[in-house]
């Protein structure tokens, strides 16, 4: 008989503008599946949206073919629910995706403890990482500090996608924490490596939740001070998470000689993610911190080579001749960068984008990391 798993998280498939903790929780299940009973527990709706899904049943069990999913209205979002579930399931584990949810990880983690049922598993994806608890900030000591006090965090396992996170882990939690490692999972993509977009012009994406933690504004400063005789575009594609933070954007755009140059091109569906990135030759993210960066990956396996901040697990991406990761504090080497991408020829862009592709495969898909997410539930 099949271990059971229940998972909880604020957001999870049809939604998708949650970005990569969704791609995350689907890949896992993807390949733990034939292993363990996944019960997944999640909102009535995406990110940032005000509605229900639309054709979708509320506050029952729905079976997929690889798990079975219930949506949760406000109205069901709560402790006695939450409680009523896990022991009906009876789980052997219980998934926690994220920290700083009351609905979908704090609550769940008290009632798991309460209960006692199973072995209880906290994700962080990324939150107790130094650049994201910049944002936020007081709050999120706060938090932290009470937590720490309470020992709400005591007996169970972590969850770290790198050995940075669990560094992270272990300067809040001390050097005897729990903790297991078990890299993120990628979306699957071939790519045809013949089809390179001429750069003419050269063009530029950004495909991220637009806010403050993924420095969008950053990179439309670093673009508004390289020269404005070079050929190129720069699309801006994302879910507008802060309204604030965006207005600001626009304005900086609006005072520059770019304003044709830079556009904003909406969302993007999951199923056309890769064929999107495959239009453009480099990928922009100047984010304050990324504990894994889906987009990166999928912008790598799509052949668009990244232009991002050194805030990620993707480093020395220069001297491996697939990319560039660059410090915050030095925007003149981003707009260096930029140029050097822009002048580039097609022969010499051609032969970066192959190396990108074979460099992200090469990592992502490796026996030793597919056999640290069998051994994250055993």
């Amino acid at each position: 008989m099949k271990k059971k798993v229940v998972i909880f998280t604020d957001w999870f498939l049809p939604g998708y503008k949650a970005g990569g903790p969704v791609k995350s929780i689907k890949n896992l299940i993807d390949l733990l599946k034939d292993k363990y009973d996944f019960y997944v527990i999640t909102s009535d709706r995406d990110f940032g949206d005000n509605e229900s899904y639309k054709n979708i049943k509320l506050n029952i069990w729905i079976k997929t073919t690889d798990y079975k999913i219930y949506y949760a209205d406000n109205t069901h979002q709560t402790k006695s629910n939450f409680s009523r579930l896990i022991q009906e399931i009876n789980p052997n584990y219980i998934y926690i995706n994220g920290i700083f949810s009351p609905k979908f990880s704090i609550n769940p983690l008290l009632i798991s403890k309460k209960i006692e049922l199973a072995k209880i598993i906290v994700a962080p994806r990324g939150m107790l990482g130094k650049g994201a608890l910049k944002i936020k900030s007081n709050k999120k000591k706060i938090f932290l500090m009470l937590a720490k006090a309470k020992g709400i965090y005591k007996n169970i396992i972590w969850h770290a996608t790198t050995v940075e996170e669990e560094i992270d882990i272990q300067k809040l939690f001390g050097k005897n924490t729990s903790i297991r490692v078990a890299e993120n999972l990628p979306s699957k993509h071939n790519l045809d490596l013949k089809s390179n977009p001429e750069k003419n012009p050269t063009k530029f994406i950004f495909c991220s939740r637009i806010c403050e933690k993924k420095n969008l504004m950053f990179a439309i400063s670093s673009f508004s001070k390289i020269n404005p005789s070079l050929n190129f575009a720069f699309d801006i594609y994302g879910p507008i998470e802060d309204e604030k933070y965006w207005n600001e954007c626009q304005s900086i755009i609006q005072s520059t000689s770019l304003q044709d140059k830079i556009a904003y091109k909406g969302e993007i569906i999951p199923s056309k993610i890769f064929s999107t990135h495959e239009k453009y030759h480099f990928y922009i993210l100047p984010t304050y911190h990324e504990n894994y960066g889906h987009s990166i990956v999928e912008a790598m396996q799509s052949g668009c080579v990244p232009i991002i901040s050194n805030n990620t697990p993707w480093i020395n991406l220069e001297e491996k001749k697939v990319g560039w990761d660059i410090s915050l504090k030095k925007e003149n080497s981003f707009i260096r960068v930029i140029e050097n991408a822009i002048n580039m020829s097609n022969q010499e862009y051609s032969e970066l984008s192959i190396s990108a592709v074979t460099y992200i495969n090469q990592h992502i898909y490796s026996k030793e990391i597919i056999d640290r997410s069998y051994k994250l539930f055993s």
